[in-house]
């Protein structure tokens, strides 16, 4: 494993962590929807670069993106979807 592969894996982690953090210590739920979302898409990303610099041209690079792509195109749509509910679903609370 190279110095690269641990590098881009340490990042992983520490987003991960990070989002974790984020997502147990915030109390509103846009708050903990956006590290939700931040812990999807980034270690999934850091884990694919690993991949891909470990593995350019494979089989496990190809499956890597594959899943990266899966992953993330329906986390932010998701993400998006499930934030515009909960600002809806406020404003029709807040009105008299």
């Amino acid at each position: 494993m190279t110095v690269v592969v641990k590098v881009l894996l340490a990042i992983a982690v520490l987003s991960a962590w990070l989002a974790t953090v984020g997502l147990l210590g915030s109390k509103a739920p846009l708050a903990r929807l956006h590290s939700a979302g931040y812990l999807t898409i980034t270690t999934t990303f850091f884990v694919t670069l690993a991949v891909l610099a470990s593995e350019p041209l494979s089989q496990y690079a190809f499956k890597a993106v594959l899943t990266f792509l899966i992953l993330a195109i329906p986390a932010a749509v998701t993400t998006h979807a499930l934030g515009r509910a909960i600002h809806n679903r406020r404003e029709s609370t807040d009105a008299p």
